[in-house]
This record gives structure tokens, sequence and C-alpha cells, in this order.
């Protein structure tokens, strides 16, 4: 351990003890602090990049725990969400999306986190909303569209000023953002004006982030590019999409303005 790597853990020790001497109730900007740390300490070389973790366990005294119990999933979102923005920042790339847990640790002393971090490939799981196909079965994310809804699939826009609003999914390339010149145009600020781009082949769709501002998000988990399939919640910025399978889906309501 270097000499900057003693005064790190001297510090955090010494964040840890003020915490406890003046009894100050544990809040989530610390446990983020200690998600970064943990996350720069453990940076390997990958090619052509710099991995670091994607899996964090945050321990917790049961007290703290019991503190963050009512929102854990919404905290532990906003904590991926932050540490993402962090590795951005730190030109370093998570080796998946960012997962991280909050656990009860009895050993852990009153409002002195401790933060575990690995490197883990987490393929996302689907939840099959129609049948799945013989790949599927084994474990592929592969997903068989009966004939019936094989043409029909739409984004639903579930808040903001379009919040209702419904669009129609054509194969090919379609494109999400702010921009006009957009396939689909999503009137939200923190919406990046090219936000994300969307593949559609027949009954498979991947949709891949375009280096937003404030990144695109799959049933909660930051992804660069992944698969989609109905059912699946989708954000961009503040703007939620759920993605639904129809046999008739008609003519978009929203689109190039």
């Amino acid at each position: 351990m270097g000499i900057l790597d003693r005064l790190e853990q001297s510090f955090t020790q010494l964040e840890g003890t003020i915490f406890s001497l003046f009894r100050i109730q544990l809040q989530p900007v610390e446990i983020s602090k200690r998600l970064e740390r943990a996350m720069l300490a453990d940076k390997r070389i990958g090619a052509g990049k710099t991995l670091v973790p994607n899996a964090y366990e945050v321990h917790l005294n049961p007290g703290d725990y019991k503190e963050f119990a009512g929102y854990k999933d919404s905290l532990c979102r906003d904590l991926a969400m932050a540490l993402t923005e962090a590795a951005r920042k730190h030109r370093v790339t998570p080796l998946t999306a960012i997962h991280i847990d909050l656990l009860q640790d009895k050993s852990v002393p009153a409002r002195n986190p401790r933060v575990s971090a690995q490197m883990i490939d987490r393929p996302r799981q689907h939840t099959p909303v129609n049948e799945y196909s013989a790949s599927a079965a084994r474990g592929h994310t592969s997903v068989f569209i009966p004939a019936a809804s094989a043409g029909g699939f739409r984004f639903v826009v579930e808040n903001g000023a379009q919040a209702g609003q419904s669009f129609t999914i054509p194969d090919g390339t379609s494109t999400l953002g702010r921009s006009s010149d957009n396939t689909f145009v999503l009137d939200e600020p923190d919406v990046s004006r090219r936000h994300a781009k969307l593949e559609r082949n027949g009954g498979n769709m991947q949709i891949q982030d375009l280096s937003s501002r404030n990144g695109t998000w799959i049933n909660g988990e930051s992804v660069h590019i992944s698969d989609i399939q109905p059912g699946d919640s989708i954000r961009l910025g503040s703007q939620e999409l759920r993605l639904e399978a129809t046999a008739n889906a008609g003519r978009s309501t929203w689109g190039r303005r």
C-alpha cells in the first residue's frame, strides 16, 4: 500500500470517528463518496480503456440501514447514477452497468459504512412476455414474438408534458432526443439533443446511449447498449418510456416536430 493509499484510508477512518463522536446521522452523500473511492481504488487497464468494478455492496450498521430501508431501491438507483457520472468524470469504464446493494452488517460501526466492490458479469435477465424460443429456454434473451404481434411495438410516455402519448417503432434505425431532427422528439431539458439510438430488426430491439449527459436507464440500471423487450421501462434523463407489444399498433401519435 502506497503513502497516498494509507492517507486515504486514514482519512476514511477519521471521517467515521467524527460521525460517531458527534452522533451525526449518516447521509447518502457520504455513502456516495465511499463508493467513488472504492471504484477508483480498483482500476484495471483493459484494451484501450481503464476498467473499474460494476458490483458494489454497502455494508451498514443495522441502525443506519433502518434509516434507508423505506427508500432503499430508489437510493440504490440514485447512487448508481451518481457513480456512473463519477466514472465518466474520471474517464474510467465500469465492466457492465453499475449495480449497488445496501446490506445490514452488525460488525460495521454506526455511521461508518464499509464498501466492497467487484467486477462481475451481470447479463440482463428478461421476464418473458409472450413465449420464449428454444434458444431462450437455454438461457438466452432472444424472445419469440408471435406472428399476430410481430408488427406491433410502441413506446408509451409515462411522465412529463407528453405523458400518455405513444408512438410506433418502425423497423431499422431510430433516434431519440431533444433535437427536432430525431425520429422521436423528447421535449425535456435533461434529455440530450441526440440522446439514444434504437435498432429494430423484426422482434429484436436494441437501444444504445449516444454519450448523453444524463444517461440511458433500463429498468433502473444505467446502460450503454442493451437489448430491450416489451414490459421494459426506459428512462432518458427524467423522461420515462414503457415499451409495449401490440397486435395492431396504429400510426405514431408523436414523432418529428
